[in-house]
């Protein structure tokens, strides 16, 4: 949205009369298929809405109207989900040719446009495309700039990875009982091959649940190991294989015309699970784990080549590519950024680095704090947990309040919550659990108060002017380990290696992260601080961490906070 309102708007009056360009560059927004409106799958909705419903969803219907969900802000997160596009269009579909959203695309990959703006997924779906020979989903370019690129490797794990849940099968096998076929002998067969699905995917789904790598671990790790036994390797033969006998029986099978679109979805959703348990069946050159979603399970895997993988389809095929971030280096070493992605194996020559200082005036704004005398971190110790309970207490009272507190564990932050709400403090407390965020618009209006969270806050929340004016950073986010870390680790001739190259590059990637929280504009103001021992003078990581956060004056002394808020803070602040 800044490139569309700001930044190409200004060049665009400018260089005309420079007689750079002869009209105003143009630029658009790309998103995935799921983001928009489905003709089809929006009248099949009205046909069976009640009339409350169908008033909302009719000013859908028109040629003229937006067919971007994002625009239709009057419908819930569900409604959009049974309207959206979903899978592969049905080339029999009765709105094929009148489809918004063809004509749309079509649109997007025409050359009309200067500038093209789509996330990561989107433009390695392309990279995809173009690898297997397949219309690209976006025009050819001459150059492309990857922003906020500290995320292309998850968006890369997340394209090239694969993933298979029985979340994924069970919808499916009970949208095969609910077609109508026209021959009731082969809808039988067709019934009984689906409940067979259902059944391997529950004894995968079981296998994996009674996985004794899952019991005891921190709940702050989502992936878990699995070592796929033969029973395993069965299972998910037998998902491939009754996938596919199933495509074919439903191929040949006549279903009722209005569910001919229906019946193209499934054959679409059954060739996806039968190529992502083949995948997971031959899992040579896969690193493997499981990920628990509720009651359900899912097992994953990426390619233990990705890095190759990436040269092979993307760096190496000689487009301009600009990575830019503000958390993309660990102290200005881009070392282990170009290992993951792969841009290690360019030429060097080919390579150009360049570190910018933060636009912020972090010595008049900020101010760093690092407790001394603290204990070595241990979430398991209702002792050191208590100690940072009065740390906190400690910061909250010089700051009044207007507090964030990051933790790196959801328990510990559970523990730390209770301690803190039995000392009767004047401020309101707000937790951010897992997947929910409606505690940041509550702290926000608090007017003082303090949010205490985990995950998402550590990156991409924006919280500016006085509300957070204090950030402390309960614990050095070190990543939990996991069965990718614990493959990379063997890529090292030693554990100090690994550490060195990967671990600690990655604490501070993410520190920088949840530091940036703090100050988000020009006139922000406020105090960051670290309650880890590892900080502080003489601790392990000191150096390392001073040289990755902006440069600012550093305090032990929570006297100096109290200072500092009463000569950066109006009146206001305080009442």
């Amino acid at each position: 949205n800044a490139c569309l309102g700001e930044y190409l708007p200004t060049p665009s009056t400018m260089l005309p009369g420079g007689c750079v360009i002869r009209e105003p560059l143009t630029c658009v927004l790309r998103n995935g298929r799921e983001h928009y409106l489905c003709e089809r799958r929006l009248r099949t909705c009205l046909a069976d809405a009640d009339e409350t419903t169908q008033q909302v969803l009719l000013p859908l219907l028109g040629r003229t109207a937006s067919i971007d969900l994002a625009d239709a802000e009057q419908l819930t997160p569900y409604m959009k989900r049974r309207i959206n596009v979903t899978g592969r269009c049905d080339y029999n579909c009765a709105y094929r040719e009148r489809c918004r959203h063809r004509w749309h695309t079509k649109q997007m990959k025409s050359n009309a446009f200067d500038f093209q703006i789509c996330n990561h997924q989107l433009l390695l779906a392309d990279t995809f495309h173009r690898r297997d020979g397949h219309t690209p989903l976006i025009p050819h370019y001459q150059a492309v700039v990857i922003d906020e690129s500290h995320k292309f490797l998850a968006a890369a794990r997340q394209m090239y990875g694969v993933e298979l849940a029985g979340t994924d099968i069970f919808p499916v096998t009970e949208d095969i009982r609910n077609l109508a076929f026209k021959s009731s002998e082969g809808g039988v067969k067709v019934r009984r091959d689906a409940k067979k699905l259902c059944g391997q995917a529950k004894r995968l789904t079981k296998l994996l649940l009674t996985n004794k790598d899952a019991e005891g671990t921190d709940e702050a790790s989502d992936r878990i190991s699995v070592a796929l036994d033969t029973t395993g390797i069965r299972h998910l033969r037998n998902i491939r294989s009754i996938s596919a006998e199933l495509l074919t029986s439903l191929t040949e099978e006549q279903v009722a015309p209005r569910q001919t679109g229906r019946r193209a979805h499934i054959l679409w959703e059954l060739e996806g699970i039968g190529q992502r348990a083949g995948a997971l069946e031959k899992h040579g050159n896969l690193i493997c784990w499981q990920e628990r979603r509720g009651d359900d399970v899912a097992l994953c895997a990426i390619p233990n080549n990705l890095d190759e993988l990436l040269y092979q389809h993307f760096w190496s095929k000689g487009v301009p590519a600009v990575l830019t971030s503000g958390t993309l280096s660990a102290g200005g070493d881009f070392s282990h950024i170009k290992r993951a992605l792969g841009l290690h194996r360019l030429v060097p020559t080919y390579l150009m680095e360049t570190t910018q200082p933060s636009p912020f005036d972090h010595n008049s704004n900020t101010l760093l704090y690092i407790s001394k005398g603290m204990p070595f971190p241990d979430n398991r110790s209702r002792e050191y947990l208590a100690t940072i309970a009065d740390e906190i207490e400690r910061l909250l009272k010089a700051a009044h309040g207007h507090a964030a507190v990051l933790f790196t564990s959801y328990k510990a932050m559970d523990i730390v919550r209770e301690m803190l709400e039995g000392r009767n403090l004047p401020y309101s407390i707000f937790q951010l659990d897992r997947g929910k965020t409606a505690a940041i618009g509550h702290f926000r209006e608090s007017n003082g108060g303090v949010l205490l969270a985990s995950g998402a806050l550590w990156e991409g929340i924006d919280i500016p002017g006085d509300a957070l004016s204090l950030l402390v950073i309960v614990r050095l986010p070190f990543a939990v380990p996991d069965p990718v870390s614990e493959y990379e680790q063997t890529l090292y001739p030693s554990m100090a290696a690994f550490k060195d190259s990967v671990v600690v590059p990655d604490m501070l990637v993410k520190l920088k992260q949840g530091a940036g929280r703090l100050i988000r504009t020009e006139t922000d103001t406020g105090v960051i601080a670290i309650l880890d021992s590892r900080a502080q003078e003489g601790g392990q990581y000191r150096e390392r961490i001073l040289q990755a956060l902006p440069q600012c004056p550093i305090t032990t002394n929570s006297d100096d906070i109290t200072k500092f808020i009463h000569k950066t803070k109006a009146l206001g602040y305080f009442i």
